[in-house]
Parts: structure tokens; C-alpha cells; sequence
């Protein structure tokens, strides 16, 4: 069976299932999509998902760097790379 099927099956059957494996039904769901970590785009080096999550963290490490110093001015970068 395919995920359409699949999908089409669970629709027509749904009004005719008793509570008790409606709230299984909804408790798992519920839980899947509100704990998800959605995939937001890609790193354009490896082609590995990146999840909101991953992203959220890197721009807070990112923010923490800055607040610490720990960066280069444009003008020091042209200068440094002259040296490569």
C-alpha cells in the first residue's frame, strides 16, 4: 500500500473507530509534528539537512562570538589575505 492509499484508508475509517484509538491516533501525531525539528534548508558545503534547531544554536554561538571579541573587520581581512 502507498502512502496515498494509506492516507486515503485512514480518512475513510476514522469516523468509525472508537475513542480510545482516536486519542492513540492523536496522541502520536500531536507528539510527532509538535516535537518535530523541521528540516529549514541545506548547508550548501555537504548537502546535510539543516533543522531549525542546528540552526538556532549556530546563530546563537555566532552571536556569542561577536559579543566576545572574537571576529575581524573587513579592512583586517583584505590585509591578512594578502598574505595567502
Amino acid at each position: 500500500m502507498n502512502l496515498l492509499e494509506k492516507r486515503e484508508y485512514i480518512h475513510s475509517h476514522l469516523h468509525h473507530i472508537d475513542e480510545h484509538l482516536v486519542n492513540e491516533v492523536f496522541e502520536k501525531m500531536f507528539n510527532i509534528i509538535e516535537n518535530a525539528d523541521p528540516v529549514i534548508g541545506y548547508d550548501v558545503q555537504t548537502g546535510k539537512p539543516l533543522t531549525q534547531k542546528t540552526y538556532k544554536a549556530e546563530i546563537e554561538k555566532r552571536d556569542a562570538e561577536i559579543e566576545n571579541g572574537d571576529y575581524i573587520l573587513h579592512e583586517d581581512l583584505k590585509k591578512e589575505s594578502k598574505d595567502w
